[in-house]
């Protein structure tokens, strides 16, 4: 952009006049106002959200809103695999704590350390919850629509069986349907 000066040199500055440099500050003076503006109407957003946050129920979070460090050592998981939930357990691993999960599955001893494991995976997908979500979704048939749909799209390349995973959680037959 022409009209941005680069403050730490003064080869156009020194060829400016009173008028030139009052148009700079008018400028810098409109910009402040509009900054200003967005900071209030950011702080009444962020006013409403915090209302809303007293307010709400338990659901578990989307994937891509979990932390890096969303899941710790020890806590009991819950994987989407061969088109069942299994259970297994969060180990250290491959960048705990940095955005990446490492498992056991119980029922699946090629998991562990000792043989082929632990496995592992984004925290990020949907293919991976805490107990607590789990039993969360198992009562709230709509939570876990919901939790899929937004869910649904590609990861590595991949797109996940929303169907089978509804199916696996609810397999008395009230499927997926947009």
């Amino acid at each position: 952009k022409e009209r941005d000066v680069k403050w730490d040199t003064n080869c156009k500055l020194q060829y400016f006049g009173q008028i030139d440099i009052e148009a700079l500050i008018r400028s810098k003076d409109w910009e402040i106002s509009n900054l200003t503006s967005q900071i209030k109407y950011r702080e009444e957003e962020r006013k409403a959200l915090k209302e809303l946050l007293s307010e709400t129920k338990y659901v578990p979070p989307l994937p891509e809103h979990r932390p890096h460090n969303y899941y710790n050592i020890g806590d009991i998981v819950w994987i989407f695999l061969y088109g069942k939930w299994q259970s297994g357990e969060v180990v250290d691993g491959y960048r705990h704590h940095d955005g990446c999960v490492s498992f056991i599955l119980e029922d699946f001893p090629e998991s562990r350390p000792d043989q082929k494991g632990p496995w592992g995976c984004g925290c990020a997908v949907p293919g991976i919850l805490k107990s607590k979500e789990i039993q969360h979704f198992k009562t709230h048939f709509d939570d876990y629509k919901h939790y899929l749909q937004v869910s649904d799209k590609s990861y590595n390349g991949r797109r996940i069986d929303v169907e089978e995973m509804m199916r696996a959680l609810f397999p008395w037959g009230k499927v997926y349907d947009e």
